[in-house]
Order: C-alpha cells, then sequence, then structure tokens
C-alpha cells in the first residue's frame, strides 16, 4: 500500500513569520548589524555604554531591566510585541518572570522618556497585544576614543 501523506505534507503551508518569531527568541536583527547605538527623537541608547541620553546630552540613570527593554523596542520600532515576547526577549524567561513586570518596566522607561506618561506617544499599549515603539529609530555607530 503507498503511503499518500508525502504529498500533503508537501503542500501545508509554512506557519506565518510571526508565528516562527513567537516560538524563537529574535536574535538578529539587521537595522542593529554593525551599529554601537540607536537614536530617536533626540535620545541616544548606547549599547557599549549601556546609557541613555536625552536630546540635551544629558545622561539618564537605568536598570539593567529597563536598558534592556528600551534597547528591545529601538530594535524592532512600529511592532507589537506581546508582553510574553517582551520577557522572552529581554529575560529569557528568568524564573519569577511574570507578564506583569514587563508593564511596571514600561511604566518607569515611560516616566523617563514621554513628555507626558500619562499620554504617551512613544510606547504604545495595544490592546490585547502588548506594546509598540512608535519612533523612528536610526542605527548609528559612535566611535571610540582611544
Amino acid at each position: 500500500m503507498t503511503r499518500h501523506s508525502t504529498a500533503f505534507e508537501a503542500e501545508r503551508p509554512l506557519p506565518a513569520d510571526d508565528t516562527v518569531k513567537g516560538l524563537l527568541p529574535d536574535t538578529h536583527n539587521d537595522a542593529s548589524n554593525g551599529a554601537t547605538a540607536f537614536t530617536f527623537l533626540g535620545w541616544r541608547i548606547d549599547f557599549r555604554l549601556r546609557e541613555l541620553r536625552n536630546p540635551a546630552g544629558a545622561r539618564v540613570a537605568m536598570t539593567s531591566a529597563e536598558f534592556d527593554l528600551l534597547r528591545t523596542f529601538c530594535e524592532r520600532p512600529g511592532r507589537v510585541l506581546s508582553r510574553d515576547s517582551l520577557l522572552d526577549l529581554t529575560q529569557g524567561r528568568n524564573a519569577g518572570s511574570f507578564e506583569r513586570s514587563i508593564d511596571v518596566l514600561v511604566s518607569r522607561i515611560r516616566r523617563k522618556i514621554e513628555t507626558d506618561p500619562l499620554e504617551p506617544t512613544m510606547i504604545k499599549t495595544v490592546r490585547s497585544g502588548g506594546y509598540m515603539f512608535t519612533p523612528r529609530v536610526d542605527a548609528v555607530t559612535i566611535p571610540t576614543n582611544g
């Protein structure tokens, strides 16, 4: 008896790109390839120094978790990122990580970068979706002083 399931399996569509991205960590980003920083609306987030500078050039104090989350947003501007995927991308699902911790971090970042944290324009909440970073982000290479 001949097995016919092979033809069926070959014709099945592959999962949508978003489905695959939801299952695997996104470790590659063309926008940041070779860059040492991102800029958005006058702000600069420097990966080497792990620091954020406001449009006036002043350093903005951030925790490591806040920095990692902001960097993740900058690497994926204009994309809706679920709390679950943000946890995976920033904390690798460490023990004790909860979706609610992302909400707390977003709130803290908004207080630091938004003109009005109660009416955010840079990190938008997407109902039943997660969050979206809205500014245009540019990857830059900052020369080393040495």
